[in-house]
């Protein structure tokens, strides 16, 4: 997953791109985080960065189970 702000008019949005994975192939599924907020149980940690998040930028943390 990659995931950067983007100027669309009128404001900045999320604009992420995901790989395409074979047919069949299911992955975990995923929790995010605030950056400071501690690791969920079993999570591997796959990307962090800046979103959107209910109409403000906040640093986050994509973990997969």
């Amino acid at each position: 997953m990659l995931n950067e702000l983007a100027w669309v008019v009128p404001s900045f949005m999320n604009l992420m791109t995901f790989e395409t994975l074979a047919n069949g192939v299911l992955l975990n599924k995923v929790k995010v985080t605030r950056h400071n907020a501690p690791p969920p149980t079993a999570h591997t940690k796959v990307w962090t960065g800046a979103m959107i998040v209910a109409g403000h930028t906040e640093l986050v943390v994509v973990w997969r189970g």
